[in-house]
């Protein structure tokens, strides 16, 4: 009995705080590294636009923020 009386003010004071700092943390870092995962892939997603005109002029344009190096274009009747 009287060990778990010594050990409460120390428990209050210094453990509680201190799982709850902990847990906090471990939150705060998994939804950093979510929200870093969603942002990585969503400024990586390749965006193009492409556009043919009445006179067969094809036109495609990179509107992504990742460099294209090759297309390659297949049409088919």
């Amino acid at each position: 009995m009287k060990l778990s009386i010594r050990w409460a003010p120390v428990r209050d004071k210094v453990l509680v705080p201190a799982f709850v700092a902990l847990v906090t943390s471990a939150i705060t870092v998994g939804v950093w590294q979510w929200q870093q995962y969603l942002m990585q892939r969503w400024g990586s997603q390749v965006v193009v636009d492409i556009r043919i005109t009445n006179d067969k002029a094809l036109a495609i344009r990179n509107l992504g923020a990742v460099d294209i190096s090759d297309i390659a274009v297949y049409f088919s009747q």
